[in-house]
């Protein structure tokens, strides 16, 4: 598996706001922790998606680089990190950098960290 592939399908399908393929993506035990919420489960995972992408009329994920890793800490799981721009209704700029572990060829984390 190619794993730079896998995180820009990851994040076409966030643009999307393509929750099917996104819960295809998603391990059943996956971690979605950020500047302001963290849950775990696929379930939750998809809801606080879900949730935001209907707080604002439009939000995109422009991918600025990507680097490819290996956990030494879990098992060997892939890991994807990405520096992204998040841009929000069009105008808003975010800085984010996305830590994305995968294993089996399911996201088992992300992780987001702002600025």
């Amino acid at each position: 598996m190619n794993y730079i592939n896998y995180a820009q399908s990851y994040f076409k399908a966030w643009n999307e706001a393509n929750l099917e393929l996104l819960e295809e993506m998603f391990d059943d035990n996956c971690l979605l922790r950020d500047w302001e919420i963290s849950v775990k489960g696929k379930q939750k995972v998809l809801k606080a998606n879900k949730n935001i992408f209907s707080s604002v009329q439009s939000i995109k994920a422009n991918i600025l680089d990507l680097y490819e890793s290996v956990s030494k800490s879990k098992n060997g799981y892939k890991v994807i990190i990405a520096e992204l721009e998040i841009i929000v209704n069009k105008k808003e700029k975010l800085l984010v950098t996305d830590i994305i572990e995968i294993d089996n060829n399911k996201i088992k984390s992300i992780k987001a960290y702002k600025g």
